[in-house]
């Protein structure tokens, strides 16, 4: 009878996976995720910059450019007139674009002069630069609770 077995090959045991084996893949769906909705939204961005009207005079010009010299800005600031209702957002570090929503050429010349004071300063401090950096490293750590935390702080801290 030992003879019978000495010819089948006995089956070996299944290696054991190792749990990187689903961790890696895990981590890059999740860090990849976090990638496509981050170039989703800049791509929203500019969109709507490439359909905006650029402002060079007026009210929003005038302002802007007094409160860029008085802030101590050297780079010029792309002011956009958008006809999205509500959109007002700052982006863009070495070239920085102000998106202004569609009724702002109505609004009083305080609320404007609030409105750009508020604005430059995100220029003024990088606050775009440091919120994609903060995303990017989000995007690494998706799934840390207290990179998520860090991540809302900062954007917090930069209103």
């Amino acid at each position: 009878s030992a003879g019978m077995c000495a010819g089948k090959p006995r089956p070996q045991p299944a290696a054991p996976v190792s749990p990187l084996a689903y961790v890696v893949p895990v981590w890059a769906a999740g860090a990849m995720a976090s990638v496509l909705l981050l170039i989703a939204g800049t791509l929203r961005l500019a969109r709507f910059a490439r359909r905006a009207e650029r402002v060079t005079s007026g009210t929003w010009w005038d302002l802007s450019e007094s409160l860029r010299r008085d802030a101590g800005l050297d780079r010029p600031v792309v002011l956009l007139l958008t006809t999205h209702p509500s959109l007002l957002v700052t982006w863009g570090y070495r070239r920085p674009r102000l998106i202004i929503p569609a009724g702002a050429r109505d609004w009083s010349e305080e609320r404007i002069g609030l409105v750009l004071g508020h604005e430059l300063a995100h220029i003024r401090r990088g606050d775009w630069l440091v919120q994609c950096l903060a995303e990017a490293l989000r995007a690494v750590y998706w799934f840390n609770p207290l990179i998520r935390i860090v991540c809302r702080r900062v954007r917090q801290e930069s209103e």
